[in-house]
């Protein structure tokens, strides 16, 4: 998972991004998610859910590369808790956070 985090990083750090291969990584990565939350809890299955809905908001843009930008680290860094079944994600602060977005937006690009 996270060598399709860095792929989708590097890919959009260049010049021209490529759309198509920005696509099939972020298809990537949600199976990933989708695959993990199989083995979680409904809490934690919730969380990948709403990561899962982030990832495919938008098809492409300023706006959904920002977005990829600033929620790739937390969707990266999610930690699972093998311990006791049905497992849990751990340190996870994702939900909640589409007015902040909303925000970060309007104050990057309205001028």
């Amino acid at each position: 998972m996270s060598k399709v985090g860095q792929r989708i990083l590097t890919l959009l750090d260049a010049p021209k991004i490529d759309t198509t291969e920005v696509g099939r990584c972020v298809v990537e990565l949600s199976a990933h998610l989708g695959n993990i939350g199989g083995f979680c809890d409904k809490d934690s299955q919730e969380s990948i859910d709403e990561m899962r809905c982030w990832l495919g908001l938008f098809t492409n843009g300023d706006v959904y590369y920002a977005l990829l930008t600033q929620r790739l680290p937390s969707i990266i860094g999610i930690q699972v808790d093998w311990k006791k079944k049905p497992f849990k994600l751990i340190g996870i602060e994702f939900g909640g956070s589409f007015n902040r977005f909303s925000a970060w937006v309007k104050a990057k690009f309205e001028r």
